[in-house]
């Protein structure tokens, strides 16, 4: 692949490196999501990639759900006497903040919600 000047494209050798390692996620797993799609992949170095894919999504995700589960202690001010709270102080998610960040992304998740409200049958 070229680009338009007629130089070969910038590679990033680490990337190309790292789909040719055993993937973050298992292989397994990776080929378990893509088939509740309706797809498969035969080449190892796709499937790196897809893996590659998901584990940023996945990071991204709780990124969110670290800034979410921070405005949340900090809206009820449970910030236990810090000035500030930063995402790097979160060491365990939530219930909630995951709940509340998957709403964003999908708003077919509203029915989570029912683990976080209490069960008065209990």
């Amino acid at each position: 692949m070229r680009s338009g000047n007629g130089n070969a494209p910038n590679i990033d050798i680490d990337v190309v490196k790292g789909l040719s390692q055993p993937s973050a996620l298992y292989d397994e797993l990776v080929r378990y999501i893509l088939s509740t799609v309706g797809c498969k992949l035969q080449n190892e170095s796709t499937l790196r990639l897809v893996s590659h894919a998901a584990q940023i999504s996945l990071e991204k995700f709780f990124e969110e759900a670290k800034s979410v589960q921070v405005s949340n202690r900090l809206n009820r001010g449970d910030h236990e006497a810090k000035p500030s709270l930063l995402k790097e102080d979160v060491k365990e998610l939530e219930y909630p903040a995951v709940c509340e960040t998957l709403q964003k992304t999908d708003p077919n998740v509203h029915n989570y919600n029912v683990f976080l409200e209490p069960n008065e049958n209990i």
